[in-house]
């Protein structure tokens, strides 16, 4: 007899996580154990044969619905895990189950591809400084009690040598005593040709006035002679007698003939007294024209002496840097003049001493051969004594150009060798801030992008050369990205596809993150919070 707790009706079907052909098996074997207790019932009540038939029916019926069972309920747990990894359940995961990963979030930031190189600053500008005459430099300018070097700063106006100055002095004192004698001369000249202006105005004056009595004269003689021959004409008859009204009218002619006589000699007289005064002008005005040209030379050696004195002199033109210094104290300065034609001698050649502008300087880097740099492109410039150019890599790209001492312009590209060339910057900013010979790091933005969606390089991924990242949504789970990489800065990214600004990445991600990974952000960043930041060595 079978006990109530061996019946077939008692007897409860236990699924587990083994796989599909266990379970069968184990159905079988429980199926195979029930067909044989019925029999032995069976055969203790001497049933016929016809229970056997409906005893293979029954375990027909138990080979067909016990798996079917047993099947349905893995895939009812299976569709159940599958709800959970799409729906807010996934939370319960246990924290033990789920990966740790740190994460950055994408943001909206300056971008910028540099490439860099090492230089020194030059000046741009020189000015070049000499003595007007040779000489023993009796004076050098004194910087903190010594004299004056290479590389010492100077003011403008400032006095920074002198040559000996006795000669100078000496053909200033002469130039000046001929200047002003010249000067007397030219003044004595001058009254003198005013004298004689003034007599020769008298002169044309007592002209003019003998003339007007010549004029009078000549007019009395015609109306004396007109009425004497009216008279004569109106005359009738002779009785013998003098006519008194006759001789009184000749006479009054004859009178009038002797009065133009002395006008005529009045006026010659005073025509010669013209000639001569403007004979005596023109002596004068020729006195005056060599006066004023002898003031003039004189005037002019004064200013060549005056010149030549403060020739023994050099003052600073400029605020600058002493970038050359050929004189030295107590020596004898020989002058020269520059031969420009030949090129023999220049400027720079012959010149006592030489002041860089500070505000226009350049730098010249050397750089390996290619045609990303432009002219034009921006240079981000880093002073070698104020700042660790190696950790200039370490900061992200909106932090390395504030850390800049100036900023420059490619204003030339010229090869160096085959595989070099040479890159000339023009400081355009902050030049007075760096020394003309200082060491300095060049950084060129050959690529920007002032608003790109920037991530650190290591939270990208290489999957089959391909780039991707990995995203944890909301509910800690993963989604793999394809990006599309944009301008590469020194520590920062660009994506110009496949990640929007604020979402989270995770940074270093592990070969075993895929799609659906359940993590636990233990940590989010924003861009440039792990990135190491180092402070500027000071002096």
């Amino acid at each position: 007899m079978e006990t109530e707790e061996n019946s077939p009706k008692n007897q409860e079907v236990v699924l587990t996580s083994e796989p599909k052909s266990s379970q069968a098996q184990a159905s079988q074997k429980l199926i195979s154990q029930k067909l044989t207790s019925l029999r032995n019932a069976l055969k203790t009540r001497r049933w016929d044969k016809r229970w056997d038939k409906l005893l293979w029916a029954i375990a027909f019926g138990l080979a067909v619905v016990v798996p079917f069972q047993i099947g349905w309920q893995v895939v009812a747990r299976s569709n159940h895990s599958a709800k959970l990894s799409s729906n807010s359940e996934v939370a319960n995961i246990p924290i033990g189950d789920r990966i740790p990963v740190k994460t950055v979030r994408a943001r909206t930031a300056a971008v910028v591809d540099l490439v860099s190189g090492n230089g020194s600053v030059a000046a741009a500008r020189l000015v070049y400084l000499n003595f007007k005459t040779s000489g023993i430099v009796k004076f050098l300018g004194q910087k903190d009690g010594r004299d004056l070097r290479l590389g010492d700063m100077v003011g403008q106006g400032e006095v920074l040598a002198k040559v000996d100055d006795i000669q100078a002095i000496s053909d200033l004192t002469q130039a000046e005593t001929a200047k002003n004698t010249a000067a007397k001369n030219l003044a004595a000249s001058i009254d003198r040709l005013a004298q004689s202006q003034a007599i020769l105005s008298q002169a044309e004056n007592k002209l003019a006035e003998a003339k007007s009595r010549l004029a009078i004269a000549e007019s009395d003689r015609l109306t004396a002679k007109l009425a004497l021959e009216r008279y004569a004409t109106s005359k009738t008859g002779d009785n013998g007698t003098v006519d008194t009204n006759y001789v009184t009218k000749r006479n009054q002619l004859e009178k009038s003939e002797g009065s133009v006589e002395i006008a005529k000699s009045d006026v010659g007289g005073a025509e010669v007294s013209v000639s001569q005064a403007r004979e005596k002008v023109a002596a004068n005005q020729s006195e005056v024209d060599v006066a004023k040209n002898d003031s003039r030379e004189a005037i002019a050696s004064y200013d060549a002496a005056n010149t030549n004195l403060k020739g023994t002199s050099i003052e600073a033109p400029i605020s600058g840097m002493i970038a050359d210094l050929k004189i030295k104290q107590g020596n004898y300065w020989n002058l020269q003049s520059p031969d420009v034609r030949s090129g023999v001698r220049t400027e720079a050649d012959v010149a006592a001493i030489s002041i860089a502008d500070p505000e226009q300087v350049e730098v010249t880097i050397e750089l390996t051969a290619s045609n990303r740099v432009q002219t034009g492109q921006t240079v981000y410039i880093f002073l070698d004594a104020t700042t660790n150019p190696t950790a200039i890599r370490d900061l992200a790209d909106e932090s390395a150009i504030a850390l800049a001492t100036a900023i420059g312009e490619v204003v030339n590209i010229s090869p160096a060798n085959n595989q070099t060339q040479k890159v000339k910057i023009r400081v355009t900013s902050g030049a007075t801030k760096i020394r003309i010979g200082a060491s300095v790091s060049a950084w060129v933005a050959v690529a920007a992008n002032p608003k790109a969606v920037v991530l650190p390089s290591n939270s990208i991924a290489y999957r089959n050369q391909q780039p991707y990242v990995f995203v944890v949504d909301k509910r800690g789970l993963v989604e793999q990205r394809l990006v599309k990489l944009g301008i590469k800065g020194l520590t920062n990214q660009e994506i110009i596809s496949g990640v929007s600004a604020s979402e989270l990445v995770i940074i270093d991600p592990k070969d075993n993150i895929t799609s659906g990974t359940p993590t636990e952000v233990t940590d989010i960043s924003d861009i440039g919070s792990f990135i190491k930041q180092t402070t500027p060595v000071q002096n």
